[in-house]
């Protein structure tokens, strides 16, 4: 197997682990059967676990930030680069390649040292960037969708309406709009976790539940974020897509269906419940909102505790 891919198949199997807690073993297995028909059985899966391993104790030596997002800007190095940073010059043969067994301690080597030298790289760069403490950026993030839900939300819950054409199916009081910003900070926040390290993404995490809530919310902003989150939680386990979730939820907190009244009993209207195209535009709105917020943030500062 040529250098390249063996670099890149290693790399990958870190950053899956990273992304899923699936075993290192499991997910080399996975990408190895893919391969094996193309390529000889020279203990490349068993290399790859080995390789993968050592590659996660290297980022955490080196305190790599984002180590999942890391990799996979690696794996793109890999592909489109020379080690020595040069564009990497297309080959009309760069596929199968016999490699015998005394050269996969090589292979295992050039691909570590590789990756060490790419992270320091990395770090240097970030040493240039300004500081940011992990409590600013919470109050910064909250601050910066709040005024921006409360600004655009009147006319996002008109532009639905109008869509739909449905007298007031989505309300637009400040109300509904502290709703919509909740479910744009659950989205948000699910980057973290592959940008930052995960102790350091808990941690601002509980800064911005804390920044935004207040006494009169009480409990409320908590315990909606956490309703969020298992809504987006339970979407992943069913393999559905989790912003679907989280847009269920905020439809049925928005009332967007509807209801009518039997006496002086309020009921949802059944005519009205979980329109599925109302549901997704919804979900759009809700996830393109804020763009890439957490990403944009990370490349020009450098957040400490």
């Amino acid at each position: 197997m040529p250098q390249r891919l063996f670099s890149v198949g290693a790399a990958l199997i870190a950053r899956m682990h990273l992304l899923t807690g699936k075993s290192i073993e499991e997910i080399a297995a996975m990408l190895f059967a893919s391969y094996k028909e193309s390529y000889i059985d020279d203990g490349t899966e068993g290399d790859w676990v080995v390789s993968a391993r050592e590659a996660l104790k290297i980022l955490e030596e080196n305190e790599a930030p984002a180590p999942a997002e890391l990799l996979n800007n690696f794996q793109y190095f890999v592909e489109n680069y020379e080690p020595d940073g040069s564009p990497r010059k297309k080959r009309i043969f760069d596929g199968t390649m016999f490699t015998k067994a005394e050269q996969n301690i090589q292979r295992k080597e050039d691909f570590l040292k590789l990756l060490e030298s790419y992270i320091k790289g990395v770090n240097m760069g970030l040493s240039g960037k300004k500081k940011i403490t992990e409590t600013e950026v919470a109050g910064q993030f909250v601050i910066t969708i709040l005024k921006g839900v409360q600004e655009y939300w009147p006319s996002i819950a008109k532009e639905l309406n109008q869509l739909f054409q449905r007298n007031k199916a989505i309300p637009d009081d400040q109300y509904a709009a502290f709703e919509f910003a909740l479910a744009v900070i659950v989205i948000q926040i699910q980057a973290l976790p592959n940008l930052l390290k995960q102790e350091q993404a808990g941690r601002i995490r509980k800064h911005i539940i804390k920044g935004i809530s207040s006494p009169e919310l009480g409990s409320y902003p908590k315990e909606t974020i956490e309703e969020y989150q298992d809504a987006w939680d339970a979407s992943l386990e069913k393999a559905e897509f989790p912003n679907y979730g989280i847009a269920s939820v905020l439809f049925d907190k928005l009332e967007c269906g509807g209801t009518v009244e039997i006496g002086s009993e309020k009921f949802k209207d059944p005519l009205l419940l979980k329109d599925p195209l109302l549901l997704a535009a919804l979900s759009e709105q809700v996830v393109k909102f804020g763009g890439a917020w957490w990403k944009n943030v990370i490349e020009k500062y450098k957040i400490v505790p």
